[in-house]
């Protein structure tokens, strides 16, 4: 049997996008901060590593992610 997740929430994607658009603001391109807000919302261990151009920013973020990620405190 297969894991499937359960369809996401009309308020889950809303936060996805605000979690997305954080990560924008802190400097990391559009598909690693895509990856970031999925790390929030489905965990850091399913998401693929970050650009060699995010790396030096994802790095110094503050919080604990899994692998290469950090994350960084979201409003």
């Amino acid at each position: 049997m297969t894991y499937q997740d359960a369809p996401e929430t009309q308020r889950q994607a809303e936060r996805w996008d605000e979690v997305k658009a954080h990560y924008v603001r802190q400097g990391l391109c559009g598909p690693c901060a895509a990856q970031a807000a999925y790390g929030h919302q489905l965990g850091w261990r399913r998401v693929s590593p970050p650009c060699d151009a995010c790396f030096p920013l994802v790095v110094r973020f503050p919080g604990k992610g899994a692998g290469d990620w950090r994350s960084s405190k979201v409003p």
